[in-house]
């Protein structure tokens, strides 16, 4: 734990200094121009300093080994049906919410009505109540294909059918 705190603040120094002045698109290999000053807004709209324990959603995404071998954007869905605004990975996650997480994607123990909570909203993140069959066919295909293959294979397509015919 203390190496996450480490590096971040690592980066923190880096993104002061302006040798890091896109955050995580920089990181990614995206380069984009950010002043000091609205770096610093930035942070503070999205609540860097929060009170008790927390960790960036970031840190969270690249050190949680379950999440390595599945799609960043299931992961992000996933992570969204928590309440979470996973578009922004500077969000910070709280204890519940860091809690949570690793109860769902690493120790198993989230209870039947919250799996069935956290799978409502990540296949109907807009709580509409209706999920497109395509959209459906897609998500599950990714869940079984994990990110270990650019292609969707047969194993992972037929799932996707045969878990769309089950719920029929």
């Amino acid at each position: 734990m203390i190496s996450i705190e480490e590096e971040e603040l690592e980066r923190d120094k880096l993104m002061k200094a302006g040798k890091l002045k896109g955050g995580l698109d920089e990181l990614a290999g995206k380069s984009k121009s950010i002043e000091e000053g609205e770096v610093q807004e930035e942070r503070q709209k999205v609540g860097m300093q929060a009170d008790g324990p927390s960790i960036p959603l970031w840190v969270f995404l690249k050190y949680t080994a379950a999440l390595q071998t599945t799609f960043r954007e299931i992961n992000k869905r996933l992570i969204s049906a928590f309440g979470v605004d996973s578009s922004n990975e500077n969000m910070r996650l709280d204890w519940e919410q860091y809690v949570s997480l690793k109860c769902f994607f690493e120790l198993f123990t989230t209870s039947q009505d919250q799996l069935e909570d956290i799978w409502m909203k990540a296949l109907d993140p807009r709580g509409l109540a209706q999920v497109k069959i395509d959209d459906f066919k897609d998500f599950m295909e990714k869940i079984a294909r994990g990110a270990m293959s650019e292609e969707p294979t047969h194993v992972s397509k037929s799932f996707s059918e045969e878990m769309l015919t089950m719920l029929k």
